[in-house]
């Protein structure tokens, strides 16, 4: 009898601890399925945070290369409106009288950006006669750059007549690199007795934009 009792009692022992045993793999599996769901969620949790935070930097980054633009735009304007395109009318004579009046004047700019030339009309009156109108193609004039004009009557004036009164008269329209269409006016009566056209008195019909 007594080695059977032993024997129960051994094996009585034995499930318990197996069952201890069981109990704390259990837990430690548990325990460990428990901190892969936390890490699982930290994870997910960074990775969201990177994506809102890559989002709102390109945003960011959106934002600011859209200010540069404008900035860099706006400077642009400025810079054209400073150097500015101006055109003049320089020397303009009577370059002969007989047997058809010539008369030329020089355009140039003297501004500091191109002027685009996108209508060029001018007109030379020769006494009563009603006036006779040229007219250029669109070109453009460089900072400095100059251009001659030459007009010439159409019927020819005899050697014993007088040059009759003169007039030249003028219009320019044209068109800056920032898009501003301008105009340049110019009315010259001729002189006789300094042999000059000079600036009328009317600046309604003499002006620079």
């Amino acid at each position: 009898m007594p080695p059977d009792g032993t024997a129960k009692s051994d094996s009585a022992a034995s499930d318990a601890r197996r069952a201890a045993e069981e109990k704390r793999h259990d837990q430690r599996e548990e325990l460990l399925e428990d901190r892969l769901v936390c890490l699982t969620a930290i994870l997910a949790a960074i990775e969201i945070g990177t994506l809102f935070i890559f989002y709102f930097t390109m945003k960011a980054n959106e934002v600011a290369a859209k200010a540069a633009k404008e900035s860099a735009d706006s400077y642009s304007k400025q810079l054209a409106l400073q150097a500015r395109p101006l055109l003049r009318v320089r020397q303009a004579r009577v370059e002969t009288e007989r047997p058809y009046i010539k008369v030329n004047y020089v355009l140039v700019n003297v501004g500091g950006s191109i002027a685009h030339i996108i209508s060029l009309t001018h007109s030379l009156s020769v006494g009563t006669a009603p006036p006779q109108i040229f007219g250029e193609e669109p070109f453009d004039l460089a900072p400095g750059q100059k251009f001659v004009a030459m007009l010439q009557t159409g019927s020819s004036h005899s050697r014993d007549q007088p040059l009759p009164p003169l007039r030249l008269s003028g219009r320019v329209i044209y068109q800056d690199d920032a898009g501003i269409v301008r105009e340049t006016s110019f009315d010259r009566p001729y002189y006789l007795a300094g042999r000059s056209f000079e600036r009328a008195p009317n600046w309604d019909s003499e002006y620079e934009d």
